[in-house]
């Protein structure tokens, strides 16, 4: 896991492979994995802001077919980053972060936190939290 500094311009910003995040279900009678996230800041700030602004933060994760996504900043339960299908699953990920930076935010370094949740159960309901992760990177505008 990576959580970088991300120096930002104005306008659109994309750092490719980010983050990088890795997911792992040793029980081969479970059959589902899946990765969920969500902004954990729960106040109306730049870049993740509170719903219902939409987040300025947004991500895909290549090689997935993802589109790119605005960060959920409703809090729980999140999105769906990924699910592999395939039982006794290990996943690592790149992560690649897209910031729009608005010319009416200030210069200053901002934290980003996102909440990573690794949910694993037969039936794909949220029964038992594998792993949480919460990842803090900072962004800097100029």
């Amino acid at each position: 896991m990576n959580t970088p500094t991300l120096a930002v311009s104005y306008g659109a910003n994309t750092f490719t492979c980010a983050l990088t995040i890795k997911t792992s279900d040793t029980n081969v009678t479970d059959p589902y994995l899946r990765l969920d996230d969500y902004a954990a800041n729960t106040t109306n700030v730049f870049p993740n802001y509170k719903s219902p602004t939409v987040s300025d933060l947004s991500w895909s994760v290549p090689g997935l077919s993802i589109a790119k996504t605005a960060l959920y900043n409703g809090g729980l339960p999140g999105q769906t980053v990924w699910a592999p299908t395939t039982k006794n699953t290990t996943t690592t990920q790149c992560i690649t972060i897209f910031i729009q930076v608005p010319t009416g935010v200030a210069a200053g370094t901002y934290s980003a936190p996102i909440e990573y949740l690794a949910l694993i159960s037969p039936t794909g309901s949220d029964a038992a939290i594998a792993q949480e992760q919460l990842v803090t990177f900072s962004v800097v505008v100029p």
